[in-house]
């Protein structure tokens, strides 16, 4: 027998103990770890129910993506249109403006020839 197969054997016998004093093992430990086996095994449903809601959040974000952008887009075009509007408006004013005064000097005029009529005509 070369010094190979001696290490072998010595390591089936160690692992065929090992075996044997597991099955002989206390009941309290064999409770412990059977405990613990299904504590982790909860662990792992556990981890894998949140890798679930991640992987459903990333979606939600992707589907959020779109109507971000088009967000984003409906405020530049609105940003453009309040702009043109303001250029409407501002002109709107100045029209207005330069037609008040204009009323202002018909009504002036229409008073003077009020006066005139009543005093000199009349």
């Amino acid at each position: 027998m070369t010094e190979t197969e001696a290490e072998s054997a010595v390591e089936d016998a160690n692992q065929g103990l090992q075996i044997v004093q597991l099955q002989h093992a206390d009941p309290v430990q064999d409770v412990y770890y059977t405990q613990r086996a299904e504590t982790v095994e909860d662990i792992t449903r556990t981890i894998e129910e949140i890798a679930q809601m991640y992987k459903r959040l990333t979606v939600m974000v992707g589907e959020q993506e779109d109507v971000v952008v088009r967000i984003d887009e409906r405020v530049s075009e609105t940003l453009t249109t309040v702009g043109k509007a303001h250029t409407e408006l501002t002109t709107l004013v100045r029209t207005v403006s330069t037609s008040q005064w204009l009323l202002i000097k018909v009504f002036f005029i229409l008073i003077v020839f009020a006066v005139f009529f009543v005093v000199f005509v009349a």
